[in-house]
């Protein structure tokens, strides 16, 4: 892996969320490889915080984001606790974003995925 990555990353990252009001064509498919990039790869902290924010701001205005997220999260194959973990807070801050009450469908999604042996430490280790 190149050394520089990380600071790539930070970036093409810092960079994206600057112009987010402006992605209109390619909304979708920044979702996806966002979201994509959660599951198959390892970010540094501060390059994962970045990228939550920016998913959240894409998918704030999206009525079906909980189902984008748990579809995604279901799909996929190698759903790890990091994953899992980058995606929680991505759906806690859009179900506080949304004027309706939405908890009990978000707690509902999020609590299969958290009863896992492995993710209590997995948390607590990254905290």
């Amino acid at each position: 892996m190149h050394p520089n990555i990380h600071l790539q990353k930070l970036r093409i990252i810092q960079a994206l969320l600057t112009i987010h009001p402006f992605i209109n064509s390619q909304k979708q498919s920044l979702i996806d490889l966002i979201m994509e990039s959660f599951c198959m790869e390892i970010h540094q902290p501060c390059v994962k915080q970045l990228m939550q924010w920016l998913l959240f701001y894409l998918l704030k205005d999206e009525h079906t984001s909980l189902f984008i997220i748990t579809a995604k999260i279901d799909s996929s194959t190698k759903t790890q606790p990091s994953t899992i973990v980058a995606f929680i807070v991505v759906l806690l801050h859009l179900t506080l974003a949304k004027s309706d009450s939405s908890w009990y469908s978000t707690v509902e999604a999020l609590l299969p995925w958290c009863m896992g042996a492995h993710f209590k430490l997995r948390v607590y280790s990254q905290v």
